[in-house]
């Protein structure tokens, strides 16, 4: 037992000695290297060829781009020949979309500045165009019912201060609002040089078989729809079959030229052969001269006049003018293909490299082009497959204000031959839908260039002999 005690006090002994080293080394004295038992450390280091870490400056913090916005300001005039137009969304509500549904709108194109078109409800209508006027600092200009689609058509102006992308974008999301929009300009479809000679006076008749033609009809009993500049009813060509005219515009009457000569070319029965002598005349005056003296009218006043014309009883209309992709015309112009109406209209004179021009490229219109007395193409005719029919219009001796004739060219004087073919057609069968038109049209036509149907003449050159023939009488 006493050599057991011994054992066990000399192994406490040790474990008393080590522990004191450890101590040692976990809490050194002051100014003595630590290790064990006062002897240094060993330090192992194993390298591992890695670059010892270099400071970095502070990163700035990362820089995203702002949201584009969805409108897009461009309203620079882009002078002749025109580049490819860029195109755009008009800002409109998002609850009640009417004039945008898959119809941009062009940029480039036209538009009276300090001026927007909106359109609104019917209903409450005083109230709701007081109520937008007073709150977004606008003026009533002009304000007219568009029953074609059943709502309120008013024209703004807007604070000298403020743009038109401006004010729409401010506009855009009033649910009061059903559809806004420039007041794009519109122009007569006429080419402005004067004709080189005046060969041979009024050689259309004879291209268009129109002696033929008239054996079969006239146009008694229907009744073709002009929207142009007013007419001068005084003029001899018109005196066996009196115009009832309107206006849309207003104010004093400075242009009746351009008017003159389109209804006379369908009308003509003094020293001229209209297309269709027989037929009952309705003038709306939506053009006149405009301050650059171009003839020119406005998304506003086109609308009243295909408004009224729409109600006037018309059989067919006459548009021998074009302008931009403007939803509200186009908008329009659905109407009156619900309603069955048929437009034909020029084909425009802005170039073969031009974009197609409206209302003549909507699907609803029949577009028409110009050809000389050769048969050519006019040169400055626009070309696209949206064009449907070719019809005589360079050097067309036509009617002018106070008893005068000159020459016409362009694709308006070509519009207005194919509007009295249609009426010759329409007086054999009033029944007639515009797919019929359009359909007997293309086939009564002579190919011209390319065979088949092309960009330069669409079907060819109208046969009038043919088109009334080919139409089964009521």
């Amino acid at each position: 037992m006493r050599d057991l005690a011994r054992f066990f006090i000399a192994v406490l002994a040790s474990a008393l000695l080590i522990g004191g080293a450890f101590a040692q080394v976990n809490n050194p004295p002051p100014n003595r290297t630590p290790g064990f038992g006062g002897f240094p450390t060993f330090t192992f280091n194993f390298p591992l060829n890695v670059p010892p870490p270099q400071p970095t400056a502070p990163q700035p913090a990362p820089v995203f781009p702002p949201p584009q916005p969805t409108y897009t300001v461009e309203t620079s005039v882009v002078p002749y020949p025109r580049p490819r137009p860029v195109f755009r969304d008009l800002p409109l509500p998002q609850m009640r979309p009417l004039l945008s549904q898959g119809r941009p709108a062009v940029i480039d194109a036209q538009f009276e500045p300090q001026v927007i078109i909106l359109l609104v409800d019917v209903a409450d209508s005083d109230a709701t165009i007081a109520q937008i006027a007073e709150e977004y600092g606008l003026t009533v200009l002009d304000r007219d019912t568009l029953d074609v689609l059943g709502v309120s058509m008013v024209k703004f102006g807007l604070p000298p201060d403020r743009t038109v992308e401006e004010t729409a974008r401010d506009l855009a999301g009033d649910r009061r609002i059903v559809g806004q929009q420039p007041n794009y300009f519109f122009e007569i479809a006429q080419d402005s040089a004067a004709p080189s000679d005046m060969r041979p006076l009024q050689y259309a008749p004879e291209k268009l078989q129109l002696v033929a033609a008239h054996q079969t009809s006239t146009g008694e009993g229907v009744t073709v729809g002009v929207i142009d500049t007013a007419i001068d009813a005084t003029h001899p060509e018109f005196a066996l079959n009196p115009v009832q005219q309107a206006d849309v515009l207003g104010g004093p009457i400075s242009s009746r030229g351009h008017g003159t000569a389109m209804g006379g070319l369908i009308v003509a029965n003094a020293a001229l052969d209209g297309i269709a002598p027989g037929v009952r005349l309705i003038s709306i005056r939506a053009f006149d001269a405009t301050p650059s003296g171009a003839i020119g009218s406005s998304s506003f006043a086109l609308a009243k006049a295909l408004n009224q014309m729409a109600a006037s009883g018309a059989d067919v209309l006459n548009l021998s003018f074009a302008g931009p992709r403007d939803p509200l015309i186009l908008k329009v112009m659905d109407r009156l293909e619900e309603m069955d109406m048929p437009v034909i209209a020029a084909a425009g004179n802005n170039g073969p490299e031009a974009e197609p021009v409206y209302p003549a490229a909507h699907r609803h219109a029949i577009a028409v082009t110009a050809t000389d007395s050769n048969d050519a193409g006019f040169a400055f005719a626009n070309l696209g497959m949206y064009v449907e029919v070719a019809a005589p219009g360079v050097d067309i001796l036509s009617p002018q204000p106070d008893g005068n004739y000159d020459y016409e060219t362009g694709t308006s004087a070509a519009t207005a031959h194919v509007t009295g073919i249609v009426a010759l057609m329409l007086s054999r069968n009033p029944d007639l839908t515009t797919a019929d038109i359009r359909l007997l049209l293309s086939q009564a036509s002579r190919d011209l260039g390319t065979p088949g149907r092309d960009e330069v003449f669409g079907a060819g050159l109208v046969d009038a002999s043919i088109a009334v023939a080919s139409v089964t009488g009521n």
